[in-house]
């Protein structure tokens, strides 16, 4: 399991699996730079795209892509690059999962969320 961006952006090989759900990436708050969006939310994908081969990838993004700021731009790059480079990408753009309270809860149940990545999942087709 690659659990952080950075982690991501280091990796040279990926463990072995069967599907890659992938979830990472620069959430905006107060002092981040345009650089540090880039690096974590297209640098990685990038390196993502390169990495995967023929492993499905379900990408869950968010529905910031539509918000013209540094944080919604690299994300829908993201997703770009990821649809362009590796061909056997799902995007599923997830409501609210960025904002929280001040305990940083994500506000979308685990329920809907794994019905989301379900779908996704049937329908992926999967190569050998």
């Amino acid at each position: 399991v690659i659990r952080f961006t950075d982690d991501l952006n280091k990796t040279r090989r990926l463990p072995p699996c069967s599907l890659i759900i992938h979830c990472a990436g620069r959430k905006p708050k107060e002092g981040i730079e345009v650089d540090d969006f880039i690096y974590s939310n297209v640098t990685a994908n990038l390196n993502l795209a390169n990495l995967a081969r023929n492993i499905p990838v379900v990408y869950l993004s968010t529905m910031a892509v539509y918000v013209a700021n540094s944080y919604g731009v690299t994300k829908l790059l993201g997703e770009l690059i990821l649809k362009e480079k590796h061909k056997n990408t799902i995007v599923i753009r997830l409501p609210k999962i960025i904002e929280g309270n001040a305990d940083g809860d994500i506000t979308i149940s685990f329920n809907e969320l794994g019905e989301k990545v379900i779908e996704a999942i049937n329908s992926l087709s999967v190569k050998d």
